[in-house]
């Protein structure tokens, strides 16, 4: 009996021992769910497609939550489910299934994806995008708020179903205030049939890789904090794959310690597997918040590129690649090396280097049958140790355009691999051509510096200098443009175009829209003026995807005049045959980027930088392609929303302060003049801002204040009293 009994404690000690390991095996499966039915072999039979449905509940949650037990201290318990380890510093979060990054959709190409959304967020609206998927039979599922649908409402639940019909890497994000920099997204990987020359061996889950920088508290904040005052906007940290050392780990290691000799706890680092003599398609996913571009580069290992924002190119080697927000990039590792163990780094460039936090963070690339969990002997201590080698060949290099023959080589050099409408490269001029131009501008800003604290009177260090394309804050309106166009009052569209003040020294802005007919070729010339700050910005385009045709900087600055003056000069060539096809691009500081693209998908489709801060401010656009009664309508049980200003018996009477506001009358501006959405007109080149408007005949520029008058008048007494 009492050996019985030793036996049963003995066997019950072994399990409770042993669980930490058998839920970190079943969190390995969460992490990577390719049970999921529609994770199988791609077929080109349009028959053996799938409908695959999955469930996302949003809420806020925390970093290092009572679900982590004792992590990072017990390695194990940071693979417990519900934990959220990221980079080892406590802070709040906003997640879905309470996983970050948030549940992986893998499906094969031709299937249809059905996701059920729902809004635990604490009194918060919110959309789901799906970056890169063009929604072509279904534009309102485009998941833009005030574009193609109304926020899900807090406790709510949508339903997003939509077809993807084309291959690649994409990912799905919140596109709703801040809460994609708090956790709010996840890979999208369409898979094809492999191909007989095929250019890997494997394409795995595991070797998805989402990058982002990192905050130390929840985005709102340090929005607040940076511009209501003069706190930063700087990011603290980079995640791979929602993990990562935290800032400064190294800061406390002696010249000959290593992390293994050390023994300083830390959350387990990402890690990439392989087998010597294979090769492996990795996925790099940006989903980057804040102006911090990646370096990413492997140790003593080539990259070849073979793919860019789910468009395949002709392969290139490189040893290191610059990754913007937003974008992605499909590469090629072979295997070649001797086994062993490797770090896979990844420097933070702009807000993220060495003049403010110097961000940076490590992966870790082994090979089989290295241990699980083994990193380097040696240590990269620092930003500067995280740098690419120097000379190695960088694609997509920061601010450098064109590129430099065996350092550097632009997007706008690469091939694509497909050019499957010739027309939009060899057409000689585009249908329509949008100057776009854009820089940090010290405007009045209305939102941030209203009439009581002009920017002219702060320090610097409280100054906002607002991003603007074309000197105009785009306002997303209220109403769903798409779903409801006949509730938008026409008074709050504007372009450059059709703006009756001068928007270099009044601040402007409004529904920031452009219209193009449908099937008409496209051409943006988008110039980065400079003047501001040495910065960088990714631009999105929401359905559709663009040929890059040019890329040059200047100078430190520039101005559009410039650029449209070389162009009829003959003097800015573009690419006219294979140039690639991507859907984010980054413009060099004081310089251009020009794409072209067909207008081919009816709907109104939101175009912005794709740093947070900055489209929330209103860096961004709506592009309107053809006429609204060429648009797609949405289900008749399609969600409305919109404003309730209903008639009241008794006119109220309001107290009006005698300064401006940004609450204008009945919605509208009398700056702007009536732009009609319900049909397409014709586009040229922006014309040249209007003078200032003289004050209107029969009032006075400037009103008689009473009590300013009398202090005055007493400061005068005051004073010839003092003199006598």
């Amino acid at each position: 009996m009492r050996v019985t009994i030793q036996w049963t404690v003995a066997a019950v000690l072994s399990i409770v021992s042993i669980f930490p390991i058998i839920q970190s095996t079943i969190q390995s499966y969460a992490d990577f769910p390719e049970r999921h039915p529609c994770y199988r072999e791609c077929s080109s039979d349009p028959l053996k497609s799938m409908t695959c449905g999955y469930n996302f509940t949003l809420e806020y949650f925390w970093v290092l939550s009572k679900a982590c037990y004792e992590c990072p201290n017990i390695t194990s318990d940071c693979s417990r489910f519900d934990c959220i380890p990221a980079d080892g510093v406590k802070r709040a979060i906003a997640v879905v299934n309470r996983m970050m990054p948030g549940p992986a959709i893998r499906v094969c190409q031709g299937d249809t994806v059905v996701v059920d959304v729902k809004n635990n967020l604490y009194g918060e609206g919110t959309a789901i995008h799906w970056h890169g998927i063009h929604q072509k039979k279904t534009p309102w599922m485009d998941g833009v708020p005030g574009t193609t649908q109304c926020p899900i409402p807090a406790g709510g639940i949508f339903r997003y179903e939509f077809e993807v019909p084309l291959g690649g890497s994409y990912f799905w994000h919140s596109h709703a205030g801040f809460q994609r920099g708090d956790g709010i997204f996840g890979s999208l990987v369409v898979r094809q049939p492999k191909k007989n020359n095929s250019l890997y061996d494997f394409d795995l889950p595991e070797h998805e890789l989402l990058i982002w920088d990192w905050l130390a508290d929840l985005s709102l904040p340090v929005f607040l904090s940076h511009h209501h005052a003069d706190g930063d906007n700087k990011p603290r940290g980079v995640l791979i794959n929602g993990r990562g050392f935290p800032p400064g780990f190294f800061k406390d290691f002696g010249d000959h310690e290593t992390i293994k000799t050390k023994g300083k706890p830390y959350v387990p680092l990402y890690e990439v597997r392989v087998d010597q003599g294979s090769s492996y398609r990795v996925r790099l996913i940006s989903n980057g918040v804040l102006n911090c571009p990646l370096a990413v580069s492997i140790e003593n290992h080539t990259m070849t590129v073979i793919s860019s924002d789910g468009f395949d190119i002709e392969p290139v080697d490189v040893d290191s690649i610059v990754v913007y927000a937003g974008e992605r990039w499909d590469i090629v590792i072979r295997a070649d090396q001797p086994i062993g163990t490797y770090w896979i780094k990844f420097q933070g460039l702009m807000d993220c280097d060495d003049r403010f936090t110097s961000a940076y963070q490590l992966a870790v690339l082994n090979y089989n049958p290295v241990p699980i969990g083994t990193v380097p002997s040696h240590n990269i201590r620092n930003w500067h140790e995280a740098a690419p080698e120097k000379y190695g060949l960088q694609l997509n290099p920061l601010n450098t355009a064109p590129g430099v023959e065996g350092q550097y080589i632009t997007a706008a050099e690469l091939n694509s691999a497909q050019d499957d409408d010739p027309e939009i490269l060899t057409k000689e001029k585009a249908d329509h051509q949008f100057y776009l131009s854009y820089d940090f501008n010290p405007i009045d800003n209305l939102r941030f510096h209203g009439p009581h604290i002009p920017i002219r009177t702060v320090r610097k260090g409280f100054k906002l200098y607002t991003p603007q394309l074309n000197y105009i804050s785009h306002v997303m309106p209220a109403v769903p443009i798409l779903t409801q166009p006949e509730s938008m009052s026409e008074m709050q569209f504007c372009n450059d175009k059709s703006m009756k003040v001068n928007c270099t020294a009044e601040y402007c802005e409004c529904v920031h829209l452009l219209k193009v007919e449908l099937n008409s070729i496209v051409e943006f010339v988008m110039v980065d003026r400079g003047y501001t700050f040495d910065a960088n910005h990714p631009f999105h385009l929401h359905g559709h995807a663009f040929r890059v045709v040019a890329m040059e900087r200047l100078n430190k600055s520039t101005e559009p005049h410039f650029i449209k003056n070389r162009d009829e000069a003959g003097l800015i060539p573009r690419q006219t045959l294979k140039a690639v096809i991507k859907d984010t691009v980054t413009v060099p500081d004081g310089g251009y980027t020009i794409f072209r693209f067909r207008a081919d998908n009816p709907g109104f489709w939101f175009y912005h930088c794709h740093i947070t801060f900055h489209v929330e401010v209103g860096m961004g656009l709506i592009l309107q392609v053809g006429n609204v009664s060429e648009m797609l309508s949405a289900p008749k049980d399609f969600p409305k929303c919109g404003n309730y200003l209903p008639e009241v018996s008794n006119p109220p009477v309001y107290y009006q302060e005698n300064t401006h506001s940004i609450s204008l009358e009945n919605g509208s501006n009398p700056h702007h003049p009536s732009y009609d959405i319900m049909t397409t007109t014709d586009s040229s080149l922006p014309s040249k801002h209007s003078s200032k408007p003289k004050p209107s005949k029969g009032k006075s520029s400037a009103s008689f204040n009473l009590p300013n008058f009398l202090a005055l008048v007493i400061i005068m007494v005051n004073f010839i009293t003092f003199m006598t």
